[in-house]
């Protein structure tokens, strides 16, 4: 009888053991899957929502606009989605917008539009949800780039080559998932003071970026 409760404790001390180490073991483990880190390329349309310039000295008026164009970017997210929050770092380009002043077409070649920023996104659903809707907000900057050679006289003094500016970003899409992989279709606002240095009129400039793109789970 005595044997045959020995040879019964030992599974039980060892079935014991093991339950007792894996009860212990997933707090690191569920630490790290609480994390993501995920590369997001992306490409969509440049659309600016209002006048470039648009000044008035004296008997002279000003205008210059940059045509919608493609847009392309790229972005890193580190996400924790039990807590519906994340960050990310993006930059994103449009490829040669043309240049219109005072109504003509310019010299458009080497033309565009850089914006680098970083941004909090949060995520009302959980990462259980085959498709979750987003909200971003944050700042980074703005650069226009607008090679002298395309520039009028009358515009040079108006709106100066390769200039850079600080500006908001807002976003809102939708994620749909697929195990390691997600589509991702989104459409932002960066939102800059466009400062005129012949006339010091500031105002305010809208560039919007509708995109597709992916998100690619690295860890």
């Amino acid at each position: 009888m005595s044997r045959k409760r020995a040879g019964l404790s030992m599974p039980v001390r060892v079935g014991a053991a093991l339950v007792g180490a894996a009860l212990l073991a997933p707090a690191p483990s569920a630490r790290a899957q609480q994390l993501e880190l995920r590369l997001a390329p992306r490409i969509g349309a440049f659309v600016p929502a209002g006048r470039l310039v648009r000044e008035h000295d004296g008997l002279i008026r000003f205008r210059a606009d940059l045509a919608p164009s493609l847009a392309v970017g790229l972005g890193l997210e580190l996400d924790a989605p039990r807590l519906r929050l994340g960050v990310r770092a993006a930059v994103d380009y449009a490829t040669a917008p043309t240049l219109v002043a005072h109504g003509f077409t310019v010299d458009s070649a080497g033309v565009g539009l850089l914006v680098a920023g970083a941004d909090v996104v949060l995520r009302p659903l959980d990462g259980r949800a085959r498709v979750r809707p987003f909200l971003a907000a944050g700042a980074g900057l703005k650069r226009y780039l607008v090679p002298e050679a395309g520039l009028t006289r009358a515009l040079a003094g108006v709106l100066p080559s390769d200039r850079t500016d600080p500006a908001l970003h807002g976003a809102a899409g939708a994620e749909a998932r697929w195990g390691p992989i997600g589509v991702v279709a989104e459409a932002g606002d960066y939102v800059s003071w466009f400062l005129a240095p012949s006339t010091g009129h500031q105002r305010v400039q809208h560039d919007l970026l509708v995109t597709l793109g992916l998100r690619l789970r690295l860890l």
